[in-house]
């Protein structure tokens, strides 16, 4: 019997590592996933900038060549 509770407990422990080493590499998943989520967000925006300002330049050159 007391066998048998010990063997259980292993198996337990066994059990509780796995479970902790997946959640600790999905955590780490992502983690990694919003990192690179953040710096996609970062380029697009600072694109959007680029062309905005882009355009303002155009558009004072179009009414420069208007007056």
């Amino acid at each position: 019997m007391a066998n048998f509770i010990k063997s259980l407990q292993s198996q337990s422990e066994f059990e509780l590592g796995q479970m902790r080493n997946f959640m600790q590499t999905k955590l780490s998943e992502d983690h990694a996933n919003q990192v690179k989520t953040k710096e996609k967000s970062s380029i697009l925006f600072n694109e959007l900038v680029r062309i905005g300002q882009e355009s303002e330049k155009h558009q004072r050159q179009l009414q420069g060549l208007n007056h």
